[in-house]
């Protein structure tokens, strides 16, 4: 008997010891959680207590321990072999599941489980802790840090030692019960279970501090932000384009670009056409910002997508609503108030929704009303937009989107407090276009099939009537569909059916043309009509082949014009893109093709123009490189551009129309920029040569796009914190005017027009022009709230025109409005 209790109490000195070794395997990996479970162990020692029936088990147990010992299988234990002699300890394996117990979530439960008690009979129940002295041992990598003191100790039954180094662990005191075998004592062990409770409740209590700290991440998102996304939004953006000028020429915007008028360029939305896409003298799109997913300007040589236009083009598309939570911006200065929300409406279902007015010619009604002839406008636009998931690739998406600009005029010429201005037009444009998406999008397939219904108008009013106006309802089918074959091949094709009617309103004034300063006036009534139709069908393709770095991208563009006439006129347009990349930063590109307008609706109408009249056609060319590496961008190009067909006035008759025009525009356009977290800047510059000829005997003379240099640069910077600072500068060639020799009055009506200059049109360029914004923020950082309050100046010494008074005895410069400030805020939710 006392040898037995002798070997059982070395048994419980080395139990501790390899436990303790247990616990400094696993203490690394997380927090007291695991330390604490295992102690529960102590709880099996008293069984030995309670029944002491089991010693001859106990004894062959010992001896297989004290030859392990003694052969000294360290390395054996160290790898797991020991299973051998723990054969009878396999129930061990069942301990083992306690060490999964590293799982605060299981451990919990677990402990409450395992009390031996259920199988007090059964010494395994008592030599199961003995098992795991085993499967500690394989915890030797420790004894590389010095664990054979740990089983020296074990020989000379002074555990005590490598009990201490367990202190801090704080499960070494349930050793301390198990040292005098005592029955009284092992109530001790009771205490390390206590421990156990306290287990339970930082279980639980822990994930819930996490938890807590998971959703305290998204509170950084009030971080100071990146550079601002409307760097120069006051007067410049990075297009190379200028809105040089009113919009004199028919239905213009004032935009210029690649030596092309803003009638000869092609506007549209995610592919239906529009009237404009920027409201009118200034760079301000007619959708938020924040929603556009991107703007596609190319002044010239663009893909076969697009068409009806012999300059560039400018399409505008959104990105989806946010599905997160609802968010948006608003704005509110004296220049105008802008507003956008979005967000989702159900798991499927999201919105996003916008409104902005702006109220420029407030300012300039309350500052130069009798200072300069000073042109000024106003505007209106908004949209909203639905989008609806069906599956991952199924959707369908609903657009309402509208807008209205107006111009109009303040001068020093004045009769009876009224403007007294002759021959200028002031222009108001409106449209609402409606329309329905459904989408189709696969890693290999993506189909867009859409509808759309688009109400436009254009009115001009005239200093003493002669006013003009049109109204166009169009309905547009489109299908357009994309084939990825593989990384290198790709196939697209569009389909796109567009049919409407229009009316127009006239008594004997005429929209004028490009080269023509101002409005015709005819000698006799023209007759206005009503409800006339029309048919265009337009078709594109287009392959794309990637190779090593090389791409060809060959395509047509395809069109139809049928004006309720006899004889139709189509085009087909063949382009080409081949570009090779290197080393995917540098990027050298040659595109080119030809490019065809549809006469527009007054024009071919027999009542006012000539149904015969055909499409204008232009050759486009440009060649150039371009360069992106770590925020620094870069594009150099040149383009040279040939026009035909181009659609003039016949002398003898106001009303008669003809394809005797032609022409060239030539050009480059360097940009460069810089983007990182505090900066977003960048520098244009543009050279332009615009030549034209009314017919094939005429001499070349200058075109109304003709601006030599356009120079553009724009900067944001934020700065303490809390600051941002965002300045644009603009300077551009000065405007073409035609000069007139005489004039002659209009005995029905007591109207003077002017007899204009035909062998020097375009002959004065006005000054140079000189544009500049400045605008100073400070923002305030909520929890779901930013908000900038800023100060804004804009100022502009732009001669854009010149007018005259009613009977053409004297005139001066029309201008922009010099200098507008403003305080405003905005914020971001």
């Amino acid at each position: 008997m006392k040898n037995l209790l002798f070997m059982l109490l070395i048994i419980l000195m080395i139990l501790p010891a390899s436990l303790s070794a247990q616990k400094k395997k696993f203490t690394p990996e997380k927090s007291d959680d695991k330390e604490k479970v295992t102690p529960e162990e102590p709880e099996k020692k008293e069984e030995p207590a309670e029944k002491k029936e089991d010693k001859d088990k106990d004894e062959k147990d010992k001896k297989k321990d004290d030859k392990s010992l003694e052969k000294g299988d360290k390395k054996e234990t160290e790898n797991g072999k020991p299973v051998e002699t723990v054969k009878p300890a396999e129930p061990a394996k069942q301990t083992e599941p306690v060490n999964p117990a590293v799982q605060p979530v299981q451990t919990p439960a677990e402990p409450e489980l395992v009390p031996v008690k259920i199988e007090p009979s059964k010494p395994a129940g008592k030599k199961k802790p003995a098992a795991p002295v085993k499967p500690a041992e394989p915890a030797k990598p420790v004894e590389k840090k010095g664990p054979a003191p740990v089983v020296k100790p074990a020989e000379t039954v002074k555990p005590a030692e490598p009990v201490k180094p367990a202190e801090p662990v704080k499960p070494a005191e349930p050793v301390k019960p198990a040292e005098p075998a005592k029955p009284a004592e092992p109530a001790k062990p009771a205490e390390p279970a206590k421990p156990a409770e306290p287990v339970k409740t930082p279980v639980i209590k822990k994930p819930a501090q996490t938890a807590v700290k998971k959703i305290e991440p998204p509170v950084p998102a009030v971080k100071k932000p990146s550079a601002p996304k409307y760097a120069g939004e006051s007067s410049t953006s990075r297009l190379p384009f200028a809105f040089a000028g009113m919009p004199s020429t028919a239905y213009g915007t004032g935009l210029m670009m690649g030596g092309n008028t803003s009638n000869e360029n092609g506007y549209y939305f995610e592919g239906v056409k529009i009237p404009f896409t920027h409201h009118m003298m200034t760079e301000k799109p007619l959708i938020s910002r924040d929603l556009l997913k991107d703007t596609y300007a190319m002044t010239g040589a663009f893909g076969p997508e697009l068409g009806d236009s012999i300059g560039g083009v400018i399409n505008l598309s959104m990105r989806k609503p946010r599905t997160d939570r609802i968010g948006g911006t608003f704005d509110i200065s004296m220049l105008g108030a802008s507003l956008m929300a979005e967000g989702p409406i159900s798991k499927t279902d999201s919105f996003s929704a916008s409104f902005d007015y702006g109220a420029d010619d407030l300012f300039t009604r309350l500052a130069y009303d009798n200072v300069n002839s000073v042109a000024t406008q106003n505007n209106i636009s908004g949209h909203v937009r639905y989008l609806h998931k069906i599956d991952d690739i199924n959707s369908i998406t609903l657009n309402i989107i509208g807008a209205r600009d107006s111009q109009f005029f303040l001068s020093s010429y004045k009769k009876n407090g009224v403007p007294n201005l002759n021959e200028s037009l002031s222009p108001e444009t409106m449209f609402i276009l409606a329309k329905g998406d459904y989408d189709y999008n696969t890693c290999i397939i993506d189909s867009r099939f859409s509808g759309s219904f688009t109400l436009s108008s254009w009115d001009y009013a005239v200093y003493k009537g002669g006013n003009f106006s049109t109204i166009d309802n169009r309905g547009t089918l489109e299908e357009h569909l994309s084939w990825k074959i593989n990384d290198s091949n790709r196939f697209d094709f569009g389909l796109v059916f567009m049919a409407g009617i229009f009316s127009t309103d006239t008594v004997n004034s005429l929209l004028p043309l490009e080269g023509e300063p101002g409005l015709v006036r005819t000698d006799s009534r023209l007759q206005s009509k009503d409800n006339i139709g029309y048919i265009q069908p337009s078709l594109y393709i287009k392959y794309r082949l990637a190779v090593k770095g090389f791409e060809a991208v060959p395509g047509i563009y395809m069109s139809g014009d049928f004006h309720n006439k006899e004889e139709w006129s189509g085009s087909a347009d063949p382009r080409l893109l081949l570009s090779y990349s290197i080393k995917d930063m540098v990027k050298i590109y040659a595109v080119g093709g030809m490019y065809s307008r549809r006469p527009q609706y007054d024009i071919s109408l027999h009542q006012l123009g000539n149904e015969s009249v055909n499409y204008e056609r232009s050759v486009h060319g440009r060649l150039g490189a371009a360069l992106e590496y770590k925020g620094i961008s870069a594009d150099v190009s040149g383009f040279y551009k040939y026009f035909y067909d181009l659609i003039r006035r016949n002398p003898e008759k106001a009303n008669d129309y003809e394809n005797t025009g032609s022409g060239w525009a030539a050009g480059a356009e360097v940009k460069l920029g810089y983007k990182n977290r505090e900066l977003d800047g960048w520098v244009s510059y543009t050279f332009v040569k615009s030549v034209r000829k009314d017919y094939e005997d005429a001499d070349e003379r200058l075109s109304d796009a003709d601006i030599p240099h356009i120079f553009k640069a724009a900067f944001a910077y934020n700065f303490l914190k809390n600051w941002n600072i965002s300045a644009d500068v603009a300077v551009t060639s000065g405007m073409l005017v035609t000069d007139y020799s005489g004039t002659k009055m209009l005995a029905d009506s007591g109207i003077y027009i002017p007899i204009y200059l035909q062998d020097d049109i375009n002959g004065i360029r006005l000054s140079g022009t000189v544009g500049y914004g400045l605008k100073l923020e400070y923002m305030i950082f909520l929890k779901e709230l930013k908000i900038g309050i800023y100060g804004d100046v804009r100022g502009t010494s732009t001669a854009i025109d010149r007018v005259y008074n009613a009977d053409y005895t004297d005139y001066g410069n029309l201008y922009y409005a010099p200098v507008i400030g403003t305080a405003g805020i905005r914020g971001d939710f």
